[in-house]
């Protein structure tokens, strides 16, 4: 209070977590920034949030693709499109999804880098829980585009980001194109078979699994999942027809 807090003080975003003097509790942010706070339990300014990142901050050659950006670069990066994340989530928990899209369209527009095929997933999550759930799977076709990013890593990670929002249809899709490609037989396979044990087709998940269990025969894990599908199955199999 030796200044009655009117000389704010900031630790910027990008200062290591060991580096914050134990202090997380009272660093809402603001933006590139966290500012010290009296009262704990803050995470965000969400007024100055949003006019830091929508009025304030420039994002010159961001979205540039003839710019070159370096690891590094594009770790710094993060910084901004978290923090448009965050301001999302937080509109979408106030309930104001409207504003969450605009916001993450901007954040699209700005401060996504082209080959950030990471941020471009983060993005898809954050649309489809703001309820745009059209616009999201449109982001999610930018993975095709990401300059350098292998089929295998593309897929794989359309196919993941599909199981994750339920869309279990898309996601076998993904993994089957995996397959048949041979990119990663064994993953797709196996995460095909979830993928239709959550959608109540044991048969398929049963196929996938025997097909995985002939390439890798000694796998343990293949052989426990056979042997609990094949268990499912007979009880299915025992309900429908009055058995025990």
């Amino acid at each position: 209070d030796w200044v009655n807090w009117r000389r704010p003080i900031y630790f910027a975003t990008t200062v290591p977590g060991e580096n914050r003097l134990g202090l997380e509790d009272h660093l809402p942010v603001e933006g590139m920034v966290f500012r010290l706070s009296r009262e704990p339990g803050i995470e965000l300014n969400p007024e100055l949030l949003s006019r830091n990142l929508l009025e304030v901050y420039r994002y010159r050659g961001v979205t540039d693709p003839e710019i070159h950006r370096d690891a590094e670069t594009l770790n710094l990066l993060i910084n901004y499109y978290a923090s448009f994340l965050q301001l999302a989530e937080y509109l979408v928990e106030a309930g104001r999804n409207g504003e969450a899209v605009s916001v993450l369209d901007r954040c699209l527009e700005s401060a996504l880098p082209p080959e950030d095929w990471q941020a471009i997933s983060l993005l898809v999550g954050g649309m489809h829980r703001a309820g745009d759930r059209e616009k999201a799977q449109e982001i999610l076709k930018r993975l095709k585009s990401v300059p350098g990013l292998p089929e295998q890593v593309q897929l794989g990670a359309t196919g993941e980001i599909q199981m994750q929002l339920g869309r279990l249809d898309d996601a076998v899709a993904a993994y089957t194109e995996m397959f048949d490609k041979g990119l990663q037989p064994e993953m797709a396979l196996y995460n095909r078979a979830v993928c239709r044990e959550r959608m109540g087709d044991l048969a398929g998940a049963l196929s996938d699994l025997t097909t995985l269990g002939r390439i890798n025969p000694s796998d343990q894990e293949v052989v426990r999942a056979i042997e609990m599908i094949r268990r499912r199955m007979q009880f299915q199999w025992n309900q429908g027809n009055g058995g025990p």
